[in-house]
């Protein structure tokens, strides 16, 4: 428990999950996904921008960048119904991005997406038209590439855990991005 909050169902599932991967392939969730699945009080995963409400849940083991729930002052009611931003300590500019209103709809856009580091751009297209020529010039060749261990991850997640449908990925960031920046500014 991390103040007061139990592991979200959905968590307790990823960690089931990164045991079940270990036996059938071979590889933990961390290899298949990249990023480390935490679940504790842990200044290690946390840093300076790192909000005082958030509760981390997984790190990529890249300059510092993690996953959080975001509990609103510890007023959500479960990290099953927190938002998740993706932090990233070293980019100064805009350390801290809105990725999804829960822990389901954050699996739904990985399942989607099939790559963590999106959630680093997704906020900052213009269009998306522009998503769409970046996903595909900047993207995609390196996912046909690990297509294999995308496959097994993403079946796995999709097994273990009801996802809802995201029907329109870049809409679905746009709202988050507005949901985020209005949140932002009620805490000024």
């Amino acid at each position: 428990m991390i103040r007061g909050y139990e592991m979200p169902d959905t968590l307790r599932r990823l960690h089931e999950l990164d045991k079940t991967l270990m036996d059938r392939h071979g590889a933990d969730f961390d290899e298949l996904f990249g990023a480390c699945l935490y679940f504790a009080e842990d200044d290690d995963v946390t840093y300076d921008c790192t909000p005082e409400d958030a509760i981390v849940f997984l790190a990529t083991g890249a300059n510092g960048d993690h996953f959080a729930f975001l509990t609103e002052g510890d007023t959500v009611d479960s990290l099953e119904n927190a938002p998740v931003v993706f932090i990233q300590p070293m980019e100064s500019d805009d350390p801290i991005k809105p990725v999804a209103r829960n822990i389901k709809e954050f699996l739904a856009l990985y399942v989607q997406l099939k790559e963590l580091y999106l959630f680093e751009w997704l906020p900052s297209y213009e269009s998306e038209e522009a998503f769409l020529s970046d996903y595909e010039n900047s993207f995609a060749e390196a996912l046909r590439a690990d297509e294999e261990r995308t496959a097994i991850i993403t079946a796995a997640i999709e097994q273990a855990i009801e996802l809802p449908k995201i029907e329109h990925v870049y809409a679905y960031i746009q709202e988050m991005k507005l949901a985020f920046q209005k949140r932002q500014q009620a805490l000024k």
